[in-house]
């Protein structure tokens, strides 16, 4: 299993790094009016509160064991899942996981007293999560008519023959039997170490490793959502066939109401909110056999291309692993009777027609299936698309969003950019011009700090001061892209580790080393950008942390070598795509590594969910 998720994570995972722009988090977990009063109003069976702000904000994960009240324990025995209508709002906790057996009668004389056991830090965060979970539905309750199923955040091992590990915390619907990852809405992973800091730490692959069983288990989910707390820290880690995104880190001790919002989220919100896909349902011990308007023996339901209701009568085949295309094929049964294969899968979205348009072209054809119908799974009356949430969360492209507004910055250096609670800024806009209408460049009298000034521009001076002329130069949006691009290669050849670390001081640099070219310094870059395409003096320079992306140097070199055969410029929209076929692994062979990933989380290829059916004989 490690082997299958190194192999599916490499390339695949975004970790949320800038501050400047959404978080899927804000998709996922709805900001609600709660406030610190209804949390502070959230108590243990004995009265402790769940949260206190004195003498600091602190969780508190163990009551004081005071003995329950009769008028508690009456509750208790009345109804376990609903609240007492008590201003404190509290409620009874959960006991752990004992079973039936062990609650056994025995004879007093057997009975020995026994010192009570001390409950795991996991048992303790579920008994805290469940005393919230009941607390907030009684609250919901006053005010909505409706209520979804109960859910039970528990510790309890989850039956797996490929995985022996145990989850932290799963959160599962409290009437159906957890017998396998089939049964688990969401996971909850807990440790005290930072995973910002060490990106490979077990929690991250413990985390992926129960989002791949979930998956696994149930493919017809739209996508997973799975949660950590490191050191008090909360995070998503979202998983589609797009890949895997991890948000960016929120304190729970500053912002308690967020855990709040979320664990609502998790075990009151509708299951959509969990990623089901409401077109189709698969049958489990409370409904099996429940749906009058399906085929005897149908194990479930899926939506036609016209809204009808199919027969699902058995899984015949599912794919593997965690970011594939996720294809699903069952038989289905109509109302008439008749007997299909429907293929449900995630295409790429400029690939989503492309077998339908195979089957069309040998339809006739004896021995080769025939095409039935064929469309896209809609959600909310639109196509479904990875690109549904993952469009409300990306990287910022704040130079190509300064082109759209006629800015352009005409001095682009490492001096000129600061990074701020892990958010890049630019700044120094003393040489910018505006771009006037119907113009695509500016003219300049060669403005640019020379290391990361454009071959172009460096070759324009140049001649400029050969003739000891006073026209202007010409300066395009393409001559800022290829600054970022030399900014880019400083990094990269120079820094061998994160904050600054560089383990050869007496490596050549590269501003240290165009700087006092002058004049020399275009045919310098002309030698290493546009000799040969096979050139790799730039590819070679990546230092050993980032040599996973060292070929991504090259693809870029190559862009503006192509560039300059064709005599053409370089387009924002062109190094996305370069990015892009990076990523999905077109344009390198070694994986990105943990440590190494970056926030490019708009580059990723959008899925479109589609179906086909066949006709298949009557079993």
């Amino acid at each position: 299993m490690d082997i299958l998720l190194d192999r599916d994570l490499a390339g695949n995972v975004l970790w949320e790094e800038d501050h400047s722009v959404p978080s899927i988090m804000d998709v996922l977990v709805p900001i609600s009016s709660l406030s610190m009063s209804h949390i502070q109003k959230i108590a243990y069976s004995n009265g402790q509160p769940i949260f206190t702000s004195r003498p600091s904000n602190k969780w508190v994960l163990e009551n004081d064991g005071k003995k329950q009240t009769k008028r508690k324990k009456k509750v208790a025995r009345n109804d376990a899942d609903e609240l007492t209508e008590s201003s404190t709002m509290s409620i009874i906790p959960d006991n752990g996981e004992e079973t039936w057996s062990a609650r056994a009668y025995r004879p007093n004389k057997e009975v020995k007293k026994a010192p009570p056991r001390k409950r795991s830090t996991e048992q303790q965060w579920a008994g805290l999560f469940n005393t919230v979970y009941i607390a907030m539905r009684s609250l919901y309750k006053a005010t909505f008519s409706t209520i979804p199923q109960h859910s039970k955040f528990s510790t309890s091992a989850i039956p797996d023959e490929t995985n022996a590990q145990k989850p932290d915390i799963v959160l599962t619907n409290h009437k159906v039997q957890a017998k396998s990852w089939a049964h688990v809405l969401t996971c909850i992973e807990l440790t005290v170490s930072d995973l910002g800091t060490t990106r490979d730490l077990a929690l991250f692959k413990g985390v992926v490793t129960k989002g791949y069983l979930m998956i696994r288990e149930q493919p017809w989910r739209r996508f997973i959502v799975l949660f950590s707390i490191a050191v008090w820290q909360l995070r998503a880690h979202y998983i589609d066939r797009s890949g895997l995104i991890i948000t960016r880190p929120i304190s729970i001790i500053d912002q308690p109401v967020c855990l709040v919002d979320t664990l609502n989220t998790l075990s009151l919100a509708n299951c959509q909110a969990h990623g089901m896909d409401p077109t189709i349902h698969l049958c489990d011990d409370i409904c099996k056999g429940q749906h009058s308007d399906l085929a005897n023996g149908a194990i479930g339901w899926v939506e036609d291309k016209r809204k009808g209701i199919l027969s699902i009568m058995a899984i015949l085949w599912r794919s593997q692993g965690l970011f594939s295309r996720g294809t699903i094929c069952y038989r289905i049964q109509n109302g008439k009777g008749d007997e299909y294969a429907l293929k449900d899968c995630w295409v790429d979205e400029d690939k989503k027609n492309h077998e339908e348009d195979v089957l069309n072209c040998v339809w006739g054809i004896p021995n080769v299936v025939t095409l039935i119908e064929a469309w896209d799974v809609e959600y909310q009356n639109e196509p479904d698309s990875t690109s549904r949430i993952r469009d409300r969360h990306g990287a910022s492209r704040t130079h190509e969003t300064m082109l759209t507004v006629h800015v352009l910055h005409g001095d682009l250096s490492p001096n000129n950019f600061i990074i701020h609670k892990g958010s890049g800024y630019f700044i120094d806009f003393d040489h910018a011009q505006i771009i006037l209408p119907g113009n695509t460049s500016v003219r300049s009298r060669g403005t640019g700090t020379l290391p990361y000034m454009s071959i172009h521009l460096l070759t324009a001076c140049a001649e400029k001061e050969k003739t000891q002329g006073t026209v202007t130069i010409e300066h395009c949006p393409s001559d800022d892209i290829e600054s970022l691009f030399y900014i880019f290669v400083e990094f990269v050849s120079t820094y061998d580790g994160p904050q600054g670390y560089i383990s050869n001081s007496k490596v050549e640099r590269w501003a240290e080393t165009l700087e006092d070219m002058g004049h020399r310094a275009g045919p310098y870059k002309s030698c290493l950008v546009l000799v040969t395409r096979h050139d790799k003096q730039l590819m070679n320079r990546t230092t050993q942390y980032f040599g996973g992306i060292r070929d991504l140097v090259q693809e870029w070199r190559l862009k503006f070598f192509y560039a300059a055969e064709e005599q053409t410029t370089i387009t924002h929209l062109e190094i996305l795509e370069l990015i892009k076929k990076w990523i999905s692994h077109e344009a390198v062979d070694e994986p990105l590594p943990p440590t190494q990933e970056a926030d490019l989380s708009s580059t990723t290829h959008p899925c479109r969910s589609t179906r086909k059916v066949i006709p298949v004989k009557r079993a």
